[in-house]
């Protein structure tokens, strides 16, 4: 009971014309108490997508959340820290993949915390409950008038390193320039690339990449490479290259935008797509710095400019910070210095 409410108490007892005088005239207000924030949790699985989401609702507004998964192979605790994704938007939402893996999972107790709320909710996935990973087809044939100019094109201009994935088994991309790559997961070679005559490396999204050592780009570079996304639900798990190991800036499909992540929180986002990428086709991506600025190109046009002049490290091929690809890459190539706008709009024009 409050103090006003032993008040009251208290005249009651009294006198009740001088008891209600008294009550009137007291100046000590009743606590009233804060509503506790509603919030809750579920899990479902999105059409056409690799993975369950999470959905959290009804929490307070842009505040920084924690996830703690209960369950086999053992507990795990999640933060905005390593994950940026773990952060309710303005509506008080959560949303976040879980298991990137295509094993059976659980029964897991899930909980949610975010500006003070916790909801909790249990979940099984099973392998039977997830879409197909992409398909996998027989190795096509390597080689072609087309393909050889195309390869031409790209070395005519300089590259650092240049990986065309033309195999047709690993465990090696062997690079036309540079460091060979070495495979991590079990992506398959010789799927049919964007340019005929053309192999491409297949992804299936559960760990797959292809890791290249230690690269690093302080000033004019461009990255330029072929990517083909399977599912309906292409994510931030899905990009053409990150740092091996590390938290530095990404190109991902975030709600299949492209997008060039700063490794940062503080600075987020550089350059993005206004429009999403269809799933099942091929697209050129490109981001090209010169000077201070660096652009976003898809499929040889210009989508975004803006000043960026960090270093750019890069150490993986198919993946990002947050998981990897599932589709398939092909054509990649590094240089330490800018392309032209003509020259990247030449690499989609030999590939038609």
């Amino acid at each position: 009971m409050t103090w006003s409410g032993r008040r009251r108490v208290l005249c009651a007892a009294l006198l009740a014309a001088v008891v209600a005088a008294a009550c009137e005239s007291s100046s000590i207000a009743p606590t009233v108490s804060q509503a506790t924030p509603s919030c809750a949790v579920a899990v479902e699985f999105v059409d056409g997508g690799p993975h369950a989401m999470l959905t959290g609702s009804g929490y307070p507004p842009d505040q920084p959340a924690t996830l703690t998964i209960e369950g086999p192979p053992e507990p795990l605790t999640l933060t905005q820290a390593t994950n940026p994704a773990l952060r309710s938007d303005i509506r008080g939402i959560v949303l976040f993949e879980l298991f990137p893996g295509r094993e059976n999972i659980g029964p897991a107790r899930i909980e949610l915390t975010a500006g003070g709320c916790t909801a909790v909710t249990t979940v099984e996935v099973l392998e039977s409950m997830l879409p197909p990973a992409c398909p996998a087809g027989d190795p096509v044939a390597s080689g072609s008038p087309k393909s050889d100019a195309y390869e031409a094109l790209v070395l005519a201009d300089g590259p650092l390193a240049y990986w065309r994935f033309e195999e047709e088994a690993g465990p090696l991309a062997i690079a036309t320039v540079g460091q060979d790559g070495a495979i991590q997961g079990d992506g398959v070679f010789g799927q049919a690339g964007p340019i005929p005559g053309s192999r491409a490396l297949g992804l299936d999204g559960d760990g797959d990449r292809v890791n290249i050592g230690d690269i690093e780009l302080p000033a004019d570079f461009t990255i330029e490479g072929w990517i083909f996304l399977c599912d309906n639900d292409i994510t931030d798990e899905d990009g053409l290259f990150s740092q091996d190991g590390g938290f530095g800036p990404i190109l991902v499909f975030r709600d299949a935008k492209p997008v060039l992540w700063s490794g940062s929180s503080n600075r987020g986002d550089v350059v993005w797509a206004e429009e999403p990428v269809e799933h099942a086709r091929w697209y050129h991506v490109a981001l090209n710095r010169a000077g201070p600025d660096v652009t976003l190109f898809l499929d040889g046009e210009p989508l975004m400019t803006a000043p960026f002049e960090a270093l750019l490290p890069i150490g993986a091929l198919g993946s990002s910070n947050f998981g990897s690809t599932a589709g398939q890459i092909d054509e990649i190539a590094i240089y330490d210095h800018a392309l032209t706008p003509e020259q990247l709009a030449a690499r989609v024009a030999a590939a038609n």
